[in-house]
């Protein structure tokens, strides 16, 4: 019997005992009488059955690794269930500690006031170690155009102490540790990664501004403003990020299903869009369906990264029943978002 399956073994070391007829204090020889006779009576051709057997073996596999009727890993689990217990109760400590100190609205206003725009939060806590010495506290930030996200990572080292003279345990923030970064227009900035003493940690808890410096910050959101793109900018990214192909101006979209979606580029009016073309099937190269829409050319880059961002989806998900309403979704959600341009 592995390791594995003795310490989850179902049948414990009291019903095995009581099975064979044992008592505590057995050895080796009276094991091995006592199986005997149990056998005798249980396997099939002494009129026993087949699942009878069975129960008197695991009864023997679970005793013969037992030492007069103690379980050698009981004291295994036992400490399991106690540093599961510490766990749990490291992390109702922590979670109570940020409830009480991380101010989420405060942290949001400053983003805002460093990027000027709205965010949303979320939060996970869980104990990172075997028995809660390390609970980890990650917050993330998300705008509200999902294209910032300000991430921060707590991880909390816990202390266990138990009172002279025995008592109950008690349990403690010994010290902090803090990895924050910022992820904007698909770059990753790293802002700080200290460890602060127990006296320290509610502060650096309550202050973004320890977490996320203002000059790294500002330096982030300072960037130039982006060059407006071109026809070359929509092929190269078609092809770099879609895998489309291009033949005059027919440009070739594959799908993860095995179709080929087509648009057409034409100018009209001095505008540049991309005609739907429809969906062929990609061997052999037939139309299998007409595909009545368009997108605009726009010189604006992030309205360039929404339609890649909104065809990768379509990539990955749509199908041949689903394809037309999916890029009528994403052409609305582009109109409405740059109907300025």
């Amino acid at each position: 019997m592995s390791f594995k399956q003795f310490l989850f073994e179902k049948m414990t070391t009291s019903d095995a005992m009581k099975l064979l007829g044992l008592s505590n204090g057995f050895d080796e020889t009276e094991l091995k009488k006592a199986y005997r006779r149990a056998s005798n009576k249980a396997h099939p051709d002494k009129g026993g059955s087949v699942d009878a057997q069975q129960r008197v073996n695991d009864a023997y596999n679970v005793l013969k690794n037992v030492e007069g009727g103690v379980d050698p890993m009981a004291k295994y689990r036992q400490r399991a269930e106690e540093n599961k217990e510490k766990a749990r109760i490291a992390e109702i400590y922590v979670e109570q500690l940020f409830n009480q100190y991380f101010q989420p609205r405060v942290y949001a206003n400053y983003f805002k006031e460093m990027s000027g725009k709205e965010y949303t939060f979320e939060r996970n806590i869980r104990s990172s170690s075997t028995w809660g010495s390390v609970v980890h506290v990650s917050y993330r930030f998300t705008s509200d155009d999902n294209k910032t996200f300000f991430d921060i990572d707590f991880y909390a080292n816990m202390y266990f102490t138990k009172a002279l003279g025995g008592g109950e345990e008690s349990t403690g923030l010994d010290s902090l540790s803090v990895n924050t970064s910022v992820l904007h227009e698909r770059k990753k900035y790293k802002m700080s990664r200290s460890d602060y003493k127990r006296e320290n940690s509610i502060e650096v808890i309550q202050n973004p501004d320890k977490n996320f410096p203002k000059a790294k910050l500002k330096k982030v959101f300072s960037v130039k403003k982006r060059k407006p793109v071109k026809r070359a900018d929509y092929l190269l990214a078609f092809s770099k990020e879609l895998n489309a192909t291009k033949n005059k101006d027919y440009i070739k979209i594959p799908l993860k299903n095995g179709y080929v979606l087509v648009f057409t580029r034409i100018v009209f009016m001095r505008q540049a869009q991309y005609q739907g073309n429809g969906l062929y099937t990609e061997k052999p190269f037939r139309r299998e369906k007409l595909i009545i829409t368009s997108f605009m050319e726009s010189k604006n880059p992030d309205y360039l990264d929404d339609l890649i961002d909104g065809m990768k989806k379509i990539q990955n998900t749509s199908t041949p029943e689903t394809i037309e309403k999916d890029l009528e979704v994403l052409k609305t959600k582009l109109e409405r978002r740059y109907m300025d341009d």
